[in-house]
């Protein structure tokens, strides 16, 4: 009601208009018209961008204020074969990075996400629960089947089409992403150039490794994540997932001691198939250092998991 009430303030400044006054009056009733719903666009655009502005604001304070430290759930993610794709189809791979970028940031709000940071086709999330990480995970997965990849992008090995073993279910289509997913202690410093929240230390570290043996389109989770959720039916069913398969114990390079790791696979895309984990070939992540990592016991996962859980509320 408020740009009404402009509009017609506007319009009663005019004044009576004579009716000798002509086209002139005309001409100038036109004008101040065209005056003040010109100024009522201006002042409508400002305020819709000044609300995104506080909107972003709040959840930002929000992230700073209940997740600066404490038990964070890890996500790091980057395009399989991304360099190839970039040589064989520039153009088209600036197109699908940008509508790869989109997705994830567009689900991103919707689980209580937060983007740490990005490198190239690469991401750095932080999550408050598990839950919201997974289903996170699953949601892009899929979604990314859907997307309007360019052609020249589909018509590529590391990105077209590929079926299950039935031959009948697609089960690639599209830049494969990677995904892996650690969850542990971590504190929040903000970044003195982006203002925006950073973590870094041993549980960051473990996360990309985690991230760094899996390939694309496949998502996989530490011990501590597996173990922080109670993995049954309705769990997987709330989650959108398989139950997770046991990979094994690994060695991840600068980590001490060997991690288990597990494979999620949403139900929609469950007869994907992947090569068994090679650690002397791992995809590098760049983004934190690499300290040792102190593993967690359940019962302070549990805990912590029971602390967001409040906090939450």
């Amino acid at each position: 009601h408020m740009w009404r009430v402009i509009l017609l303030l506007a319009l009663l400044s005019l004044g009576p208009v004579p009716s000798r006054a002509g086209s002139t009056c005309k001409r100038r009733v036109s004008d101040m018209m065209l005056g003040a719903a010109g100024a009522t666009g201006i002042l409508l655009c400002f305020g819709m961008l000044l609300g995104i502005y506080w909107k972003r604001r709040s959840r930002m304070k929000e992230w700073f204020g209940t997740n600066a430290h404490g038990l964070i759930v890890f996500l790091f993610s980057d395009i399989q074969s991304s360099t190839t794709l970039w040589e064989a189809a520039t153009e088209s791979m600036n197109i699908a990075v940008h509508l790869h970028n989109g997705l994830f940031r567009k689900i991103l709000a919707k689980f209580d996400g937060y983007e740490v940071k990005s490198e190239g086709d690469a991401f750095m999330m932080a999550f408050g629960t598990c839950d919201d990480a997974v289903q996170y995970c699953m949601e892009v997965q899929e979604e990314l089947m859907n997307l309007p990849w360019p052609a020249p992008i589909l018509a590529h090995p590391a990105a077209t089409e590929s079926f299950a073993v039935n031959k009948e279910d697609v089960v690639f289509r599209g830049l494969r992403v990677r995904m892996g997913l650690h969850i542990g202690y971590a504190e929040g410093v903000i970044d003195p150039v982006s203002k925006r929240m950073d973590y870094y230390g041993p549980v960051v570290c473990k996360a990309a490794r985690v991230s760094g043996v899996a390939k694309g389109g496949q998502i996989i989770i530490s011990q501590d994540v597996h173990d922080a959720i109670d993995w049954t039916e309705s769990t997987c069913t709330r989650l959108g997932c398989v139950f997770p398969k046991d990979l094994g114990t690994y060695p991840l390079r600068g980590l001490s001691e060997p991690t288990r790791l597990y494979q999620l696979l949403p139900r929609a895309l469950s007869q994907r198939k992947f090569e068994e984990i090679d650690v002397l070939a791992p995809h590098e992540v760049h983004f934190p250092s690499s300290p040792v990592h102190t593993p967690l016991a359940r019962g302070d996962l549990m805990r912590g998991v029971d602390l967001w859980q409040v906090r939450r509320r």
